[in-house]
């Protein structure tokens, strides 16, 4: 039951370690989201810059149409017009290589949120791991605790010898019972009181009012 403080002390450490390295392992991951981010944007840019491309050259059909219906000569936009063609190609070509680089760095995204996700579930692990002393001590410390308590109530009882005094150890128990069902509610669930409810503010109150019993002559 003693020294329970500086093991916890340690127990702390560890698991500011832990979110430290839990904090370091989501730099990859806002990498990742830029790297995207980036890939999408030039991607973007250059579909944008294609369709335009295409465009045009379906203005340049439609003039160099009008212009041979006309009998009027259409050789400089029919140059133009296979200038475009091999701009098209060339910005085919581009956007083939930028939609690969986004593919690759949406799966470089997935792979770093798999990679902090499994971050996360190793910190969460390795702080109940480090639970586990912490719980083992203060589980025995308690058991201790238990123990000497039913001893003094049962002293108190045979040693008052009446219905007061065996109240008094009654009382005891009951309100262990209640206090150690509050300690561990925010685990468990159960045995939440309101604080309106509760007889006494802690278990200490509760032996002052026991060993403050007078029992009448």
């Amino acid at each position: 039951m003693f020294g329970i403080g500086n093991k916890f002390g340690g127990n702390r450490r560890s698991a500011t370690m832990i979110e430290k390295r839990q904090a370091e392992s989501t730099v990859p991951l806002t990498d990742a989201r830029l790297t995207l981010e980036r890939a999408g944007k030039a991607l973007e840019a250059k579909s944008d810059e294609l369709t335009a491309a295409r465009s045009r050259v379906v203005e340049l059909d439609r003039l160099i149409g009008e212009k041979l219906s006309d009998d009027e000569n259409a050789d400089s936009d029919t140059a133009h017009r296979q200038s475009m063609l091999a701009h098209i190609q060339q910005l085919e070509s581009v956007v083939a290589v930028l939609l690969q680089r986004k593919n690759e760095a949406e799966a470089s995204l997935q792979r770093a949120k798999q990679a902090t996700q499994n971050d996360k579930v190793d910190a969460a692990k390795a702080r109940l791991n480090a639970l586990g002393p912490r719980a083992d001590e203060v589980f025995a410390a308690v058991k201790q605790l238990a123990t000497d308590l039913a001893f003094a109530a049962e002293e108190l009882r045979v040693a008052g010898g009446n219905e007061k005094h065996s109240y008094g150890a009654t009382e005891i128990r009951g309100q262990f019972d209640l206090f150690f069902g509050l300690a561990k509610h925010p685990l468990t669930n159960n045995g939440h009181v309101p604080t309106a409810f509760m007889k006494y503010k802690n278990f200490s109150d509760c032996l002052t009012a026991v060993c403050a019993m007078r029992v009448k002559p």
